[in-house]
């Protein structure tokens, strides 16, 4: 079992390419090359089992919500080819995952969402096989069997919130294949269902916390921490309803942190997602909106979105969205005309790194608003929903009840464009969305809708995965018609 292990490591290490480990990977005989070492699997973990700051791994989420719309004025989708990736999610294709463009960055074309988040499950099994036998400081070596823990659940979090229907609709249904080990399983795995998946996830923090709380927390090195760990399963919580844990575990991530920071300071666009920002407990991947948003601006932040901020006093919308920068125009006098559209700046990206997401403190605040309200303690949610937009909004006055839309839409500010809207639209009822879009220059726009509880709100699996198991099942949203929009009158 073992030298099987040991077999399986030595090829998937040297298959892939580390960033500040090139002690570790010498030229050396192959028993050297074999991680036995605490620091070994530590930096094994790092370049295998986290999120890099080069991936995107789902970006397409971003053009698939309410939070995004396009700017039917500029030049159309069609004649841009950076945003032919998009156009297939963007309108609810059944065969978005099926198209040649529809790659997270960094991946061989052959490969997929699916497959990058088993890749990095894979690595985070590998440590968790080889730990407990593991030579060499042993706070480190219980700090990474934490993380690798810790990573696998967010990563199957992920997985379930893709590729299998909603917990609070249909826990029973089918989600995605559990793999708990690097052994090769013959004859491939079944889908396990919404609940087991969720089932191992919850087991997998509580485990990564009991180790995590031995220990004193480190912050700023781009390591999942307790406090982290902690706002990840109260995320979880709050995803099976569960609002007495969630309630928990968000408290017990507020109790353990340095506080809020004070955005309602904040006076210009700046990059805001950095550990100069007290909250920010954990900095990890790429910002998954900035191919969508940041580039020709055809892609844009919706109104429905915009018009929930406070734009003078709201900090997140002064150094996150402008509203200055033009781009071509369509005009049959002056088809370089100018117009005005807003976008969302780099204000997920740490100055100087790649690195784009984040698990922050004021994710608790409004996970805990949402559980406290659930358990009919209206007070104490009202408590939180103040206390979070004190901190982001200047001169902010409290108000004296909230409702749970109140609370939706505070978490739809504080996260938009960091976690995918998307996955909050599966939980809260799988509401019908409708984009705008433009085939080509000059052409009519269309309008394309998401249906109320539209079977793509489970994406389909990836074809390319069924040759490696012959045990899955493709989901229904595969199963669907090319979806045509309607012709919008002038």
């Amino acid at each position: 079992m073992k030298n099987n292990i040991y077999n399986y490591i030595i090829a998937f290490i040297l298959s892939l390419s580390f960033s500040g480990c090139d002690d570790f990977l010498k030229e050396q005989s192959q028993d050297e090359v074999i991680p036995k070492t605490a620091r070994d699997l530590s930096e094994l973990l790092w370049g295998s089992g986290y999120l890099g700051g080069n991936d995107n791994f789902y970006p397409y989420l971003f053009a698939m919500s309410d939070n995004v719309s396009a700017n039917t004025e500029i030049l159309s989708l069609a004649e841009q080819t950076s945003y032919k990736n998009i156009e297939a999610s963007y309108t609810w294709q059944a065969d978005m995952a099926a198209r040649k463009e529809y790659v997270p960055t960094g991946l061989a074309e052959s490969s997929n969402t699916y497959t990058y988040f088993y890749l990095k499950i894979k690595g985070c099994n590998a440590v968790i096989d080889l730990i407990d036998d593991a030579s060499g400081d042993i706070e480190l070596k219980e700090k990474t069997k934490a993380q690798a823990y810790a990573l696998r659940a967010l990563h199957y979090f992920n997985l379930v919130n893709l590729y299998g229907v909603p917990y609070n609709k249909d826990k029973n249904a089918l989600a995605v294949p559990l793999k708990t080990t690097v052994d090769v399983e013959n004859g491939g795995i079944a889908r396990a269902t919404v609940e087991q998946v969720y089932k191992l996830i919850v087991s997998d923090l509580e485990l990564a916390i009991s180790i995590f709380e031995k220990y004193s927390i480190n912050r700023a090195d781009y390591r999942i921490n307790l406090p982290a760990t902690c706002i990840l399963l109260s995320r979880v919580y709050l995803f099976m309803e569960d609002w007495t844990n969630c309630e928990k575990m968000a408290t017990k991530a507020i109790e353990n942190s340095q506080g809020l920071s004070d955005l309602s300071l904040e006076n210009s666009a700046k990059p805001t997602l950095n550990y100069n920002y007290s909250e920010v407990e954990w900095l990890f991947g790429n910002a998954e909106y900035s191919s969508i948003l940041n580039y020709n601006g055809y892609f844009i932040p919706s109104d429905d979105l915009l018009s929930l901020f406070d734009k003078d006093n709201d900090g997140r919308y002064i150094s996150s969205f402008s509203e200055t920068s033009t781009r071509i125009r369509e005009d049959e006098d002056n088809p370089y005309a100018s117009t005005t559209y807003y976008f969302t700046l780099v204000k997920k990206h740490e100055s100087g790194a790649n690195l784009g997401s984040a698990i922050r403190l004021g994710e608790a605040y409004i996970n805990r608003a949402e559980a406290y309200f659930n358990l009919t303690e209206n007070l104490k949610a009202t408590g939180d929903y103040n206390y979070l937009r004190n901190h982001r909004i200047k001169n902010n006055v409290d108000v004296a009840s909230v409702t749970l839309k109140d609370i939706l839409n505070e978490r739809r500010r504080e996260l938009c464009f960091e976690l995918p809207r998307w996955f909050d639209l599966r939980r809260n009822g799988m509401p019908s969305i409708t984009h705008k879009h433009k085939l080509a220059r000059g052409k009519e726009v269309y309008e394309y809708t998401l249906k109320e509880d539209d079977s793509m709100y489970t994406l389909p699996i990836p074809e390319g995965v069924f040759s490696n198991n012959s045990l899955l099942i493709q989901n229904d949203s595969r199963k669907g018609a090319a979806r045509e929009g309607v012709l919008l009158n002038d």
